[in-house]
């Protein structure tokens, strides 16, 4: 039984490139919120409890949240 043309038409159509594109979009843009949610709970313990490793966190949450930004940055540059 041979395989018709017109079923591969969709296939073909169906750009691969933009979907990885919008996936590392929607990736990044969802990384970014997650680090800014990390971010706030942070700020949040801050205020309540003290120990002495909590600079050291806040540290690390803001590093993540401006490495995130990058990555929104470079990834909306590149695309």
């Amino acid at each position: 039984m041979p395989i018709e043309q017109s079923s591969f038409a969709f296939a073909s159509s169906v750009n691969v490139v933009f979907f990885l594109k919008l996936f590392f979009i929607l990736f990044v843009i969802f990384y970014t919120f997650f680090a800014f949610m990390l971010f706030k709970q942070i700020q949040l313990v801050t205020k309540e409890f003290y120990t002495p490793v909590m600079p050291f966190l806040k540290f690390i949450g803001i590093v993540n949240f401006g490495i995130s930004l990058a990555l929104i940055f470079l990834v909306m540059g590149l695309f």
